[in-house]
């Protein structure tokens, strides 16, 4: 088992904010809140975070190959990718949903136009 007693302040918050984090995505799955396909990247997210909580020379070696003199930093870093990464793919996702709502609009207008036809045809 991993203990936690010897982490610095700031790795030992990150590990907890992981669980946090964790912990609310799970309750959202549950509640039907979040597709499980999106709640993926949340994980992965606070898998990756977390092991770069818990194995100190993973980010040693992470935050000296950027430069990075406070090796804690590193984790904001990978934080702030990731959450880009999810940004993009959630933009991704509503702009293909934007475009079936525009199709569906079109679809509707067109059914509402052929109905109209047939209503004055009939008269």
């Amino acid at each position: 088992m991993i203990a936690l007693a010897g982490l610095q302040r700031i790795e030992l918050i990150a590990v907890l904010a992981c669980g946090v984090l964790a912990a609310t995505v799970f309750e959202l799955v549950r509640r039907g809140k979040i597709k499980e396909k999106y709640s993926l990247l949340w994980f992965l997210t606070v898998a990756s975070l977390s092991i770069l909580s818990l194995k100190r020379e993973w980010l040693h070696s992470l935050a000296s190959s950027f430069g990075i003199y406070y090796p804690p930093s590193a984790l904001f870093l990978a934080l702030i990718f990731f959450v880009i990464f999810i940004l993009i793919h959630f933009s991704m996702v509503l702009t293909k949903l934007m475009n079936q709502n525009q199709k569906l609009a079109q679809r509707v207008a067109l059914l509402e136009v052929e109905v109209l036809r047939e209503q004055n045809k009939a008269r």
